[in-house]
């Protein structure tokens, strides 16, 4: 339900992107312009200062300064300015409301230009019937229009133009699900934007790749996107009106990708704050419903409806069918809830109605679903059956969409992962390319050095068949020492590729893993800030233990990352000595004794007092650590642990074995690798690292040992690690 709502932020951001356009220049270039409009110039110069002061001065964005360089265009036929002011006609129908009447002029403006090979104007007004139709839900037309555009463009053109058309194209293709096309143009823009440097276009660009990966529903890199945004807004002065909209971003994507309402209410609220400061009523509107549906998922039914009829109320004539479907709907739910049907019955028929419409089947399917509750409640067994068919088969339009995105989300990835592999096989191609020119060099050089012994050999004869032999044996010589450093630089390339891979492995997972906890930390932190004063200890202490338990999260990645890091890189040694592995697992038993008691385990220490190994103690620690934490992680309250070890032909083989969730059988092989991407909550929702198990291979081998595991799903797992005894290493010693 709240996804769909996402849709009218979108919309709002079309049109006043398009009306915003030019309006940011200095007040000289306005000056300069206006000089020449009251100088002596030929009259086609004239008209295009005046058209440019359109642009630039707001002052003069007006109907009579239009109409007088119109009029002025027709005098003397010149077209270009005639199609340039069609074009401007259609943008102030825009801005008024008037949408008929822009796509009149529009229409006229696009067929003149095409009439007279005008390209640029062409291309302008095709954009802009493109992003008209669009909003209008006229996908067809929207298509059509916005090729035509892309088409119509050419490389002298104005790149930001095309930046522009770029973003509208990616808002296109998500309105109709095509994702990985959307992401295509987006990234197009986002390049463009950098490479001139103009931060408010930048920010147009993180915030739609923001709303694409929120309809991916990828929470981590949506959020990573609007905090760019903020970002960027603490360096340069950046518009208000995309300030109240990336908070109000953020506040959906707490909602409904992480359903962190703390948070998601505390977003909603600064939006609204922004937009009621800087008089954008189409934003405000937006954030409040949002911010009403907060009070509907807390349980706060009769808040809701207050809440609902207010914002109805107020922006009756604002309202689209969307928007007003989303509050009468929740209305009547709210109402459900509190159990008067009775007045459930009005909003929710009239939502269902103009859901209908706006084929918001998300909707329609939960007014359903709550109708055919209600009649079962009160006794009104068929109309019950009838309303549940309906909720089944809302539902499963629903479920086809879903099954859509889904498809999409992979095409998304797979467009990535083909861009990857091009850009290997690319560098792959010019490798090989150098080192068949330098091998053909070698042979060249060979040739002649050849062809010059063989003259000598010719002319001088004999007397210098020593020489030629000696010569002979250093060009032997020679080669072998070639085949050895080739041998030798294949071995480096091999390390190199290696080092590559650890390095891209390690900063995979640091932009990955720590990008989730610290846009938690910072919206915490910002909500403490702002909020600190006007809240209850309550809350505090709420907001405090999430900040203790994210940086504890945090901390322990960090751990496990510098760990592994210097493993890779051979900067941790082993120190063996005569270890007791009973003692060993007591001392992390009680480092870990908070989280076992949180989750009422029963953890048994059965190893033997007397099973001694030949390890380095702090590495034998750190594998129990990381073992022991996937086994808590994984088991659900009041399961069981159990660590045993036993002597097996003269290695100690020790055993983490638990009553928890399981790993499934085809991903039983994989995970002690760093390469792995299985990854999952724990049973309480705690977060992985993804790098604990990859650890323990590590250090295991460094100990001499193996490392596996077994496991059914549902039943629990068994981790087991051999590694020397000490008396076998007495007795080898």
């Amino acid at each position: 339900m709240c996804r769909s709502l996402y849709a009218f932020v979108i919309l709002s951001y079309f049109m006043l992107f398009q009306s915003q356009i030019g309006h940011s220049q200095v007040k000289t270039k306005s000056d300069s312009l206006i000089q020449i409009i009251q100088s002596k110039e030929n009259d086609t110069t004239r008209i295009n200062a005046m058209i440019a002061l359109t642009s630039e001065n707001k002052a003069y964005a007006r109907q009579s300064f239009v109409d007088s360089a119109y009029r002025l265009s027709l005098k003397k036929n010149y077209y270009n300015g005639i199609a340039r002011l069609l074009n401007t006609y259609g943008v102030l129908k825009w801005q008024k409301g008037d949408l008929d009447s822009a796509y009149y002029y529009f229409s006229k403006s696009l067929q003149l230009s095409e009439k007279r090979h005008l390209g640029f104007i062409a291309f302008r007004a095709a954009n802009n019937l493109g992003i008209l139709h669009l909003n209008r839900s006229n996908n067809d037309s929207a298509e059509h229009y916005l090729t035509l555009a892309f088409k119509l463009y050419k490389p002298e053109y104005d790149q930001k133009n095309f930046a522009k058309l770029n973003i509208d194209l990616g808002n296109f293709y998500i309105s109709v699900s095509k994702f990985s096309k959307a992401h295509q143009h987006f990234l197009a823009a986002k390049s463009i934007y950098e490479k001139l440097q103009v931060s408010t276009n930048i920010i147009t660009a993180y915030i739609s790749l923001g709303i694409l990966h929120y309809n991916l529903t990828d929470f981590e890199k949506c959020v990573a996107n609007y905090y760019k945004v903020l970002s960027i807004s603490t360096r340069w002065k950046i518009p208000p009106f995309f300030l109240a909209t990336t908070y109000n971003n953020l506040g959906l994507a707490h909602m409904n990708l992480k359903r962190d309402l703390l948070l998601a209410d505390y977003y909603f609220k600064k939006s609204i704050r922004i937009a009621e400061e800087n008089n954008i009523p189409r934003i405000k509107m937006g954030a409040e419903v949002n911010a009403a549906i907060i009070h509907y998922e807390r349980g706060d039914f009769r808040k809701t409806i207050q809440l609902n009829k207010d914002i109805m109320d107020r922006y009756n004539d604002q309202l689209n069918d969307l928007q007003r479907s989303a509050l009468l709907i929740n209305t009547g739910l709210a109402y459900n809830k509190l159990g008067e049907y009775q007045k459930a019955l009005e909003p929710m028929q009239e939502g269902i109605v103009l859901a209908t419409q706006v084929k918001t089947y998300e909707f329609v399917s939960k007014a359903y679903r709550s109708k055919y509750i209600t009649d079962s409640i009160q006794g009104n067994y068929r109309e019950a059956l009838v309303n549940y068919k309906k909720h089944i088969q809302f539902r499963d339009s629903v479920a086809n969409a879903e099954v859509i995105r889904t498809i999409h989300e992979q095409e998304v990835s797979f467009a990535l992962q083909k861009k990857e592999n091009e850009l290997l096989l690319a560098n792959s191609r010019e490798e090989l390319a150098q080192k068949t020119i330098s091998t053909q060099k070698t042979f060249i050089y060979f040739i002649v050095a050849l062809t010059v012994l063989l003259l000598g050999l010719i002319l001088l004869g004999g007397a210098f068949y020593i020489k030629l032999k000696r010569l002979n044996h250093q060009l032997f010589l020679n080669q072998q020492k070639l085949e050895t450093s080739q041998e030798l630089i294949k071995q480096k390339n091999t390390e190199l590729e290696k080092t590559n891979q650890t390095k891209d492995r390690f900063f995979s997972i640091l932009a990955h893993d720590l990008r989730m906890p610290f846009s938690s930390l910072l919206g915490f932190l910002d909500l403490l800030t702002d909020d600190y004063d006007s809240m209850d200890d309550g809350r505090k202490k709420l907001i405090i233990s999430s900040l203790r338990k994210t940086s504890y999260n945090t901390y322990e990645l960090l751990e496990n990352l510098l760990d592994w890091s210097k493993s890779q890189r051979g900067q941790i040694e082993s120190v063996n000595e005569k270890t007791q592995v009973h003692s060993s697992v007591e001392s992390i038993l009680k480092l870990l004794d908070s989280k076992i008691i949180n989750k009422q385990l029963l953890v048994e220490n059965q190893i033997p007092a007397g099973l001694s190994a030949w390890a380095d103690k702090k590495l034998l620690e750190n594998i129990v650590l990381n073992l022991l934490n996937n086994a808590i992680k994984f088991t659900p309250k009041t399961g069981s642990i159990k660590i045993w070890g036993i002597e097996n032909d003269g290695y100690c083989e020790i055993c983490i074995q638990d009553s928890g969730i399981g790993i499934p059988s085809d991903k039983l092989k994989e995970i002690f690798s760093v390469e792995n991407n299985f990854k999952r909550k724990g049973t309480a929702g705690e977060s992985g690292t993804g790098l604990g198990l990859a650890l323990c291979t590590e250090f295991v081998q460094m100990l001499h040992g193996k490392i596996w595991a077994s496991s059914i799903e549902n039943k629990g797992s068994s981790f087991y690690f051999s590694i020397p005894a000490y008396k076998n290493q007495k007795n080898g010693g």
